[in-house]
């Protein structure tokens, strides 16, 4: 069997009620494929005790400061 996710970042506070939702609603669905969520290293000890609540699986990744080029 292939191994298949639905895969989101999770790089700010402000967005962990879509992710705490898009994980209700896969679960509403009877969805077959995990919600796997990367979260940046930045906000993991504010949002952890959440998502572990939710059983949700996530993975920490290093935060990434985007500057545009000039």
């Amino acid at each position: 069997m292939n191994n298949y996710a639905y895969i989101t970042l999770l790089s700010t506070e402000d967005y962990l009620p879509a992710v705490l939702i898009l994980n209700e609603n896969l679960k509403n669905v009877h969805s077959q494929y995990p919600l796997v969520v990367g979260v940046t290293e930045n906000i993991i000890d504010h949002v952890e005790p959440y998502l572990k609540r939710e059983n949700i699986i996530y993975r920490v990744i290093p935060f990434m400061q985007y500057s545009p080029a000039t």
